[in-house]
């Protein structure tokens, strides 16, 4: 059964911040939201960003912010997918697990963004996988959750793949070929995460 849209129908939603969210509706109107009493230290990114201040310091290399922030986060979860941030409870899959990854790798001052990580070499669970990509002292790594990999070791100076996912290529045929560019690297060039990942592959020296 298809919903049909009535004037009032949701078209868009933005946070504003400080529990704020502009709404916009099919027929043109705007509304403004004000979450009551918010409260914002009870907010995943005002914790991400607190927990990343008390556990790293400016001393620390790339790879030893990393490191800390990763093993806070193994060390903090009930399950694989529930984490404690602070005094924030996350029950999550793997978009909102890189999505806390790349906010707290950036408040370490850690180039990091969310990538499409199904059609990698190695995890290719579904198309829509996710995971991360950070410049780490100058080298770009893919993150996995608590895995790290150096991008060089999935693709080749072109950013090309290196062999595919033998066990997924019966189900998904074109993912990950041998040769082919990095699905992420092929999106449209006004796509934020397309600029985002460009961002990070170039400051790794991954791309001019």
């Amino acid at each position: 059964m298809t919903r049909k849209e009535t004037e009032n129908f949701l078209l868009n939603a933005k946070i504003v911040g400080n529990g704020t969210a502009k709404v916009t509706l099919v027929n043109g109107k705007q509304i403004t939201i004000v979450v009551r009493n918010f409260d914002p230290t009870n907010t995943l990114r005002y914790q991400c960003r607190k927990v990343v201040n008390e556990i790293t310091n400016d001393s620390m290399s790339d790879m030893k912010k990393v490191n800390t922030i990763l093993d806070y986060i193994v060390d903090h979860r009930d399950s694989h997918y529930k984490l404690n941030i602070g005094t924030y409870h996350v029950n999550t899959d793997c978009t909102g697990y890189s999505t806390i990854i790349a906010q707290m790798l950036n408040f370490a001052e850690v180039d990091c963004c969310m990538r499409l990580a199904g059609y990698d070499k190695y995890y290719g669970q579904t198309p829509t996988h996710q995971n991360n990509l950070a410049c780490i002292d100058g080298v770009a790594y893919v993150i996995d959750e608590d895995i790290m990999m150096k991008y060089s070791d999935l693709f080749d100076s072109n950013n090309c793949h290196i062999g595919y996912n033998t066990y997924y290529a019966s189900q998904y045929p074109e993912l990950n070929r041998e040769g082919k560019l990095d699905y992420n690297l092929d999106y449209d060039h006004s796509n934020l995460n397309y600029i985002e990942y460009s961002l990070v592959l170039k400051k790794a020296g991954r791309l001019k």
